[in-house]
């Protein structure tokens, strides 16, 4: 059973990688952009974790199953965005 949950941890946690590749940003401009749009998914990930609303119903430590690889994957696909505008920032062509 545990090695189904690791897979589906490995999943949600490669998610914001998965997407950050297919998504070319060619300019500074697309680059600020897709950060903002980080910032507001982290945002909501923050306010469903602290909302009584829950996918998963149970006990403190089951119904936390659905908000910890949320909120860890909002903190990745951020964290991948705001290094993809620092390095925008500093004029850098690596992709």
């Amino acid at each position: 059973m545990f090695q189904e949950e690791k897979k589906l941890a490995k999943f949600f946690l490669s998610l914001p990688y998965v997407f950050m590749r297919k998504l070319p940003d060619m300019t500074l401009e697309s680059a600020r952009r897709r950060f903002r749009t980080s910032i507001i998914v982290l945002v909501l990930a923050v306010i469903y974790l602290i909302s009584p609303i829950d996918l998963i119903p149970g006990p403190p430590p089951f119904e936390w199953i659905e908000d910890i690889p949320l909120l860890v994957g909002a903190l990745i696909y951020s964290g991948f965005t705001y290094y993809s505008l620092k390095r925008r920032r500093a004029g850098g062509d690596r992709q």
